[in-house]
């Protein structure tokens, strides 16, 4: 009997063993279940994440590139227009450069044409004063001719007078003598 208690204790042991055995390999079942379940949604996410960054990383490229591509763009748009700029600046001056050699060229000529207009103009001063001077002189001249001729003129016409004067006496007389020769 003893041995059947045994045998029985045994047996119950090893029931519960198996039980707790089977527990157990249940429990570690469910267990693996549970992380295969879990590493399978976090390879998911994974793979999800990869994707997502993947596609990000691919955008953000994009976008650098475009970005890159827009200010080289905007930097050349800079640079033409700071070269048209240059040529422009550059253009005016020579114009303005231009422009001002030609008035500076003008404005010496011009010069020139006033000293030799003011070296006539001191000629013809010149040339006035001494007409003038001529004039002058000859209405001294003229004068002292006219004087002269009226001095002249006054005599010779006293010197008729006073033969005109002696004619009408030497009338007179001859008149008398024929009266008294009758």
């Amino acid at each position: 009997r003893r041995k059947k208690d045994q045998e029985l204790r045994t047996n119950r042991d090893i029931q519960r063993l198996k039980e707790a055995h089977s527990s157990t390999e249940q429990t570690l079942k469910e267990q693996i279940t549970k992380l295969e379940n879990i590493r399978t949604s976090l390879e998911r996410e994974i793979n999800s994440l990869k994707s997502t960054i993947s596609t990000q990383k691919l955008n953000h490229d994009e976008t650098l590139q475009e970005e890159k591509i827009r200010i080289k763009n905007e930097e050349e748009k800079k640079q033409q227009e700071l070269e048209d700029r240059i040529r422009a600046l550059t253009s005016s001056k020579d114009e303005v450069e231009s422009r001002y050699n030609q008035q500076l060229i003008a404005y010496r000529e011009v010069q020139q044409k006033i000293n030799f207009q003011s070296v006539e103009i001191e000629s013809f001063k010149r040339q006035i004063e001494s007409i003038q001077m001529t004039i002058h002189d000859k209405d001294t001249e003229i004068l002292e001719t006219r004087e002269t001729t009226k001095k002249d003129y006054e005599k010779k016409l006293r010197s008729i007078q006073k033969d005109i004067d002696m004619n009408d006496e030497l009338k007179d007389r001859i008149k008398q003598l024929e009266n008294e020769l009758k």
